[in-house]
């Protein structure tokens, strides 16, 4: 950096400058030095400030002499430059680098055993977890063999299921179908009341016979105690009046004492037809219902029949040999119920 000072526009005479150079030492040379010229100097001009002071000190005109020449050079161009120092990067530089060196060095150590560290922590990590995924997927793998096999194990228990449940349908066919025939003979008087003889004494097959057959002849049917093969009362709620099974010789006679009863029944009043009193039994005067003895199935499947009819309207409803019909009107043809799909096929029908 360059600085040039203006020299001022009047100069001052001799004696002027020689004024100045007497009074105090600070003077112009002093000022001068403290101006900001001298502040901005290099190291050369404060070797020559430093020089002139010494001269000051050592006598009066050398100090003139020098004030002289420093207030000529003060209005003189004067150009300064500053000279940048050298760092000395030998000695200290040098220490400096290893020891940042060192630092450094010690630091990437100390950074890559910690990631060593935690890298290897990692890798076991990931080797557990690999572990576990193999353990996961033999133990799936197991579950999918056993789901397999059990899936196919309910499929073959399925189908015998299916296998059993046609088995067994086809036997309890059977059953009724040997019910029925054991029962085709054999018909069900209904709300007879029991007789008590003298004595309290049970009520025994003698009278049971004797009520069947003043119940044939009322209804002008020949029955033979030879007809008889077998008569006895079932268990029932109402033990004063439990149902009397009647088992006769043939299927023939049996019919024939069923038509008796309905042709005796037929367009008579409600109070006329087949009651206790028709047996000469004691008390207040009971109908008397005689139908087919039909297995506990049929009977079930009876009932239903008759609701059925009840709700549909349906005009007929009976069992003919242990079979149940049904029928609208005359106009229309029966149906046969052997099942309740019948029923129920019957019900989509009409529905539509």
């Amino acid at each position: 950096m360059s600085l040039r000072r203006t020299p001022p526009k009047t100069s001052a005479s001799a004696t002027q400058r020689a004024r100045s150079a007497l009074q105090p030492p600070v003077g112009p040379a002093t000022a001068t030095m403290n101006s900001p010229v001298f502040s901005q100097t290099s190291g050369e001009s404060d070797a020559v400030a430093a020089h002139s002071t010494d001269q000051f000190r050592d006598s009066p005109s050398q100090l003139t002499r020098t004030a002289l020449s420093l207030n000529d050079l003060a209005c003189d161009d004067i150009v300064t430059k500053r000279v940048k120092r050298k760092f000395d990067l030998e000695g200290g530089s040098q220490e400096f680098s290893q020891s940042t060196t060192s630092f450094i060095e010690d630091l990437f150590s100390s950074f890559s055993t910690k990631i060593e560290k935690r890298f290897a922590a990692l890798h076991v990590s990931i080797n557990q977890i690999a572990d576990q995924n193999c353990d996961t997927q033999k133990s799936l793998s197991f579950m999918s063999e056993k789901y397999d096999h059990l899936f196919e194990k309910l499929k073959t228990m399925e189908e015998e299921r299916l296998n059993d449940k046609k088995t067994i349908q086809t036997l309890e066919d059977k059953i009724e179908l040997l019910e029925k025939r054991s029962r085709a003979t054999a018909v069900e008087i209904r709300n007879t009341p029991r007789i008590y003889q003298q004595n309290n004494r049970p009520e025994s097959k003698t009278d049971l016979c004797d009520i069947v057959k003043i119940l044939a002849k009322a209804v002008n049917c020949s029955l033979q105690e030879s007809d008889i093969r077998d008569v006895y009362r079932i268990p029932s709620k109402h033990e004063t009046s439990r149902p009397i099974i009647l088992d006769l010789n043939s299927v023939i006679k049996k019919e024939a004492l069923l038509n008796a009863i309905k042709e005796f029944n037929r367009n008579k009043g409600k109070g006329e037809k087949l009651n206790t009193s028709h047996l000469n039994l004691p008390g207040t005067s009971k109908p008397i219902y005689v139908s087919e003895a039909l297995t506990h199935k049929t009977q079930k499947l009876f009932f239903v029949a008759r609701e059925f009819a009840k709700e549909y309207n349906f005009t007929y409803c009976w069992t003919s040999r242990g079979v149940i019909y049904l029928r609208k009107d005359e106009k229309q043809p029966y149906v046969r119920v052997d099942h309740e799909k019948e029923l129920q096929s019957l019900k989509n029908s009409i529905s539509k």
